[in-house]
């Protein structure tokens, strides 16, 4: 099973590119993505979400978080496959910025905010009913 750890690199991939940028970012993550390539990166501390390199002495051993750590990739769901994945991150960066930042209304009406928003966002899309 083989899931990239370069999902940072793709933040907004409806964000639209140059066709060079956006080559040297596909052979980038291409070649990050290797088994091998993810075993180098968990030696030197680094998080994988590669089922095998997950499941390697290297990883495991590479600092104390890393056995917690793979034991949560076993139950964490994929959030950036949602084609609505950047107005649900902007919706909640917003109330959760006016909490926490500017002191603005309460946790609660944060997250009734944006669940609120979020089930429109997701029944408009045709993903909740």
């Amino acid at each position: 099973m083989f899931m990239t750890s370069c999902q940072t690199l793709m933040h907004n991939p409806c964000r639209w590119q140059p066709p060079l940028q956006d080559r040297t970012q596909f052979v980038h993550v291409k070649r990050f993505a290797q088994e091998e390539i993810q075993l180098e990166w968990a030696a030197l501390g680094g998080y994988t979400c590669n089922a095998n390199v997950l499941e390697s002495d290297t990883f495991l051993n590479a600092t104390p978080f890393n056995p917690a750590f793979a034991e949560t990739m076993t139950i964490v769901k994929d959030f950036w496959n949602v084609p609505v994945y950047d107005p649900l991150l902007q919706s909640a960066n917003r109330e959760f910025g006016a909490f926490v930042v500017e002191g603005q209304g309460t946790a609660q009406e944060a997250m009734d905010a944006i669940a609120a928003e979020h089930t429109t966002i997701l029944q408009e899309a045709g993903i909740l009913p």
